[in-house]
């Protein structure tokens, strides 16, 4: 991508998310324009994808009485605040499944116990309607997880490429400790992520309590994924890398540096030639990120 076009792409992404960045309280509807439910969902969509779709919900949820939100019973935490009805399903995909403008998946609705003949609009969604967003802070600090860094070894069968070697993560691990970093812990599901020998595993922990660990955080680390998106909600400043065709990492490094970052949380988002960057690489990473930390505190 050319570096014109970054530029364009990055003017976009500042204009798109003013309002957020500053963390500004979106005016309020002065009254509901809607007595009938918002159906979100059922919601099919992997996990980075959802935080866009919870504040893409949760700005649309202000102009109806009731919201009823359709998701996997362990996503709950991301709607929580603007206390939706909450109707769980248990369908499970490896990548994200958007509903069709203008085609409602009856076949799901039905589901979860919603019909063609009741009185409720379907909410349309795509995985990226950022400029449409009210997003929150998720977490709160807690003086337990005070100073962890979190690791994200994703171990996923869908695009295995994606997934980095046991063997770097433990030379990552060792570089940490050698920085005097006494707590590093493992995150993410039981079935997609791996514990790196020598943390904690505290992978598959509630939504709650990892939002609560990422708050607190010194840092986490890892290649692009649905946690490290979390993990800028959180405030959790973070080192990423992004693989994939030139144009497409390009533009995923951008995104997390703004349209998906709206409160400027300090992130280091490296687009790399291939999703599996040489452990001296990340570790180099790391050496620049956290000392430029150091230097602004």
């Amino acid at each position: 991508m050319r570096p014109e076009a970054i530029g364009r792409i990055a003017r976009l992404h500042r204009i798109r998310n003013t309002q957020f960045i500053m963390g500004a309280t979106p005016p309020q509807p002065q009254f509901i324009v809607q007595d009938r439910p918002l159906l979100i969902g059922p919601v099919l969509a992997e996990f980075g994808h959802e935080l866009c779709i919870a504040a893409m919900a949760r700005k649309r949820g202000r102009w109806y009485k009731n919201v009823i939100v359709s998701t996997l019973p362990e996503r709950q935490a991301l709607y929580a605040d603007f206390k939706p009805t909450f109707r769980p399903h248990d369908i499970r995909v490896e990548c994200s499944v958007v509903s069709p403008v203008g085609t409602p998946p009856w076949d799901r609705i039905r589901a979860v116990g919603m019909h063609e003949g009741d009185s409720f609009r379907i909410c349309e969604y795509t995985n990226y309607m950022c400029d449409r967003a009210e997003w929150i802070v998720y977490g709160e600090p807690k003086a337990e997880y005070k100073g962890v860094v979190v690791v994200h070894a994703r171990s996923r069968n869908h695009v295995l490429a994606r997934n980095w070697p046991i063997s770097a993560w433990q030379k990552v691990v060792t570089f940490l400790h050698g920085r005097g970093i006494k707590r590093i812990v493992s995150i993410g599901t039981m079935k997609d992520a791996c514990h790196v020998p020598e943390t904690e595993d505290m992978r598959g922990i509630d939504l709650a309590e990892l939002m609560n660990v990422l708050r607190s955080a010194l840092l986490a680390v890892g290649p692009s994924s649905g946690p490290m998106h979390l993990a800028s909600l959180c405030k959790c400043p973070h080192v990423v890398w992004c693989g994939g065709a030139r144009s497409e990492r390009m533009h995923t490094a951008l995104r997390y540096r703004s349209l998906w970052n709206p409160y400027g949380t300090p992130c280091m988002a490296v687009p790399f030639a291939t999703w599996r960057p040489p452990a001296a690489e990340v570790v180099r990473w790391l050496t620049e990120f956290m000392e430029a930390q150091a230097q602004n505190e």
